[in-house]
């Protein structure tokens, strides 16, 4: 006795939760196919320690797995990362309040500096503890983090050079400086090495690498036998809202998520372990593909790398304007030594100079900028004209495969929406990351010129706060904003696409107390993201102006013990003002490239992917090419089914003939197998008998693409609006002369991109192929719904009847 849907999903069977299914490419040139068992060591049943029917070997490795887990799960906690952070950001800032405020000379005996070593000491412990629990946890897997071996080496540079202190009192200034600089650097990398452990507290064999292909996954949906279509939409709108996209790929917690939800699609016959293992033959990869910072830095200076003049010119201009900040320090310094010198030669000529330089800064500052506007501009501008080139070109040469697994809303979309993405991204890169990071540069290294322990402390802590706080979570939320925001304007688009049943039911109001409490929802998401986005900027606004007055009443401290000029004391004023400025347009950075950064996948998977492999198959290229077609397509005995073991055919022992430059009408219902037919003739599908003659010549004797050359199936909307009264007329008497009915032409819109062949046939494809773009439906008129005002839309599906013309 079959077991009862919610019985099941109360009480889900332990080996439906993909426990034993390993989500991994081998290869960084191939996919293979997932489902297989996994090892006792990546098999997480094993590491909980609950395993009772294993020897001692497995045992003892489900015990020190479970160890493992423990420790991860201990470091990586919010309160023992956060308390770990916290503790690094004392250190530094008592170290940062020892060099500047303590004189350098006796540095070593003095109040200050002792009071750092031992606050430093006993952080030290707590350093040492964190460090050999994570080592624990990670073992073998620490080594392919590139941050978790960064953390270590800097701790075991920290112990290193808090020991120096101790023991060279004469340089300890210098140790710690260094000192400071290096728990800089571990508070930058504390969020990225928690990252990765956070990734492998479920184990799998390299799961922190794994990517599932969401096609593949949309393929394996509408291959469950008995699945509705509405059922399959709604599994589409879920994987929208989970993945906050619908296509590329999505990560294997986002597809645990996914499954979850899918659940309770499932067909009323198949159990849930039947269900699930319909979706078990999808591709995954190992490879990091979600973008990031680093790799839109990367992929926007590749693409710029084409223009080699523009882009040495832009970098020129941007040094020479940032030169600017440190120049108008160093004239700053001179009229303040003149004030000094107020009534001596050389305080003239300072002062001369000065106003001279001051003026004259004026004009490489205005020419700048507009150089700098213009290049920019005239780079960006040719990048994105080659990029569009490149990606047309591309997309010609590719074989009708291709178009078969894209729907042309999504190749509009390169070049409508991603494209203009793009391009506003590269703008951001330029304006937002390469030129205020060329301005902190130049200005923190005359920093260093002028003062070196204030320059490393300028370069120390606008790093660490560049790259920590609030930034991964605005990044976040700006995530959940997309995601969100995707699924209204698939709600929208779905509301005008059905609007014949809308208003044939009169359920607008129903629809719009749902679309009310999306953008409700979708509001809270961009006040979420609004909010979290300005807090960004205060932060970094507000910790630039706590760094700045510190060393402000460093410097002054400084000047007042006569370790530094009054001149040297307001440049650096002026400097830091200056500097901070590009600093806080630096943070917002990551924030303006998260939104954008998908598309730049998208474009690069195309240039990069598709536009370094050919598209003939090797085996091809040795047939020969077929004539050129005169006559005819003779379709003989043609057979085809999808489920290879099933006596069920599709297509059995179909004989037509395709005249030349004659309209051809294929007249069936819904499920009959026109849209396989043609599969069949577009080589979407390999017929399992028969032969297709052109010309007489069979074409699997010839190659793929001289036969592809010669072929095309067009939509039938789009036919019709070319020849829409023959189109019209021809189906008109078919459907007549066979029912003796009226029908009414109604345009059915495909309700996801991934099914392409009719909903009858969906459940019995071995794989998703675009057929068509779009066809219409002839519906047989119904006098009862007619004469109570609703539209033919509201017809049964067994009323419902699809013709194609050819």
């Amino acid at each position: 006795m079959r077991d009862h849907p919610a019985d099941i999903e109360k009480t889900p069977d332990p080996a439906l939760m993909s426990d034993n299914t390993d989500f991994e490419r081998l290869q960084s040139d191939g996919f293979v196919k997932i489902g297989g068992v996994l090892t006792d060591a990546s098999d997480p049943r094993t590491i909980k320690g609950g395993s009772s029917g294993g020897g001692g070997g497995h045992g003892a490795a489900a015990t020190g797995n479970g160890n493992r887990l423990f420790y991860l799960r201990v470091i990586d906690s919010r309160k023992w990362h956060y308390s770990e952070t916290f503790a690094l950001f004392l250190d530094f800032f008592v170290q940062v309040l020892a060099v500047s405020f303590v004189p350098r000379s006796g540095f070593h005996d003095s109040v200050g500096a002792q009071s750092s070593r031992l606050f430093s000491s006993g952080l030290m412990l707590c350093y040492l503890i964190d460090m050999a629990i994570r080592v624990l946890g990670l073992r073998a897997a620490l080594f392919r983090s590139h941050s978790n071996i960064a953390d270590l080496v800097a701790l075991l540079s920290m112990i290193a050079l808090l020991g120096g202190r101790y023991v060279l009192g004469s340089i300890e200034f210098n140790l710690c400086l260094g000192y400071l600089s290096v728990v800089s650097l571990r508070l930058i990398l504390k969020p990225r090495a928690r990252t990765f452990s956070k990734k492998l507290h479920k184990f799998r064999a390299n799961g922190d690498q794994i990517r599932v292909s969401i096609e593949s996954l949309r393929a394996s949906l509408t291959r469950i036998p008995g699945i509705t279509a509405l059922a399959i939409e709604m599994m589409e709108t879920d994987l929208v809202i989970i993945c906050g996209r619908d296509e590329g790929d999505m990560t294997r917690d986002e597809l645990m998520q996914f499954l979850e939800r899918a659940l309770h699609y499932r067909p009323h016959h198949l159990s849930a372990t039947e269900f699930l293992a319909h979706l078990r033959d999808i591709d995954a990869s190992s490879s990091r593909v979600a973008y990031g910072a680093t790799d839109v830095v990367r992929s926007t200076l590749w693409h710029w790398s084409n223009q080699s003049m523009d882009l040495a010119f832009c970098f020129l201009v941007v040094c020479v304007n940032a030169a600017i900040t440190p120049c108008m320090a160093y004239l700053q310094e001179k009229l303040t030594n003149a004030f000094d010198n107020r009534n001596t030669p050389e305080g003239t000529r300072d002062l001369t100079f000065g106003i001279v330089g001051v003026l004259g800064l004026c004009v490489p500052f205005v020419l700048g900028n507009y150089a700098i506007g213009y290049f920019q501009s005239k780079m960006i501008s040719k990048a994105t004209e080659l990029m569009q080139s490149k990606l047309l070109e591309i997309i010609l040469h590719q074989g009708t495969g291709f178009f078969a697994d894209r729907s042309e809303g999504d190749l509009n979309n390169l070049f409508s929406s991603d494209v203009a993405r793009v391009n506003s991204l590269w703008q951001a890169v330029f304006w937002n990351l390469l030129n205020p990071l060329v301005g902190v540069v130049v200005g923190f290294g005359y920093a260093i010129y002028n003062d070196v322990s204030l320059g490393i402390m300028a370069f120390a802590f606008a790093a660490m706060l560049l790259t920590s706080g609030p930034q991964g979570f605005a990044a976040q939320r700006s995530k959940e904003f997309g995601s969100k925001n995707a699924y209204v304007a698939a709600e929208f688009q779905n509301a005008v696409a059905c609007q014949k049943v809308v208003r044939a039911y009169a359920i607008q109001e129903p629809l719009m107390t749902r679309f009310r409490r999306t953008c409700t929802a979708l509001r809270k998401s961009q006040f979420s993201k609004d909010f979290w986005s300005s807090i960004v900027q205060i932060y970094i606004e507000s910790a630039m102006y706590i760094f700045t007055a510190i060393m402000t009443a460093s410097l002054a401290m400084k000047v007042w013990r006569g370790e530094l000029e009054t001149g040297k004391f307001f440049a650096m004023m002026t400097l830091l003002s200056r500097v901070s400025t590009p600093v806080t347009v630096l943070g917002g950075f990551m924030r303006v490239a998260i939104g954008n950064a998908s598309s730049l996948q998208r474009i690069d998977d195309i240039i990069l992917g598709l536009g370094s492999q050919g598209t003939d198959d090797d085996n091809d290229r040795d047939l020969p090419a077929l004539p050129k077609m005169q006559n005819e397509i003779k379709v003989e005995k043609l057979v085809f089914k999808y489920d290879k073991h099933s006596e069920r055919y599709i297509l059995n022992e179909l004989t037509t003939t395709i005249p030349r430059g004659a309209y051809t009408c294929v007249v069936g219902p819904s499920g009959c197998g026109k849209s396989t037919l043609l599969a069949c003739l577009m080589q979407f599908q390999e017929a399992d008998g028969g032969c297709i003659r052109l010309d007489g010549h069979d074409i699997f004797n010839f190659s793929k693409k001289s036969f592809m050359d010669q072929m095309a199936v067009e939509s039938a909307l789009a036919l019709q609006q070319f020849t829409r009264a023959l189109s019209t007329r021809a189906v008109q008497e078919a459907s007549e002369g066979r029912t003796g009915t009226s029908w009414y032409r109604y345009g059915n819109r495909a309700s996801f991109r991934g099914r392409k062949t009719s909903q009858d046939e969906s459940g019995r494809r071995s794989q998703t192929n675009s057929v068509i773009g779009e066809s219409h439906q002839w519906l047989p008129q119904n006098d009862a719904a007619s004469r109570h005002g609703h539209s033919v839309s509201a017809a049964s599906e067994d009323e419902r009847n699809k013709y194609f013309v050819l």
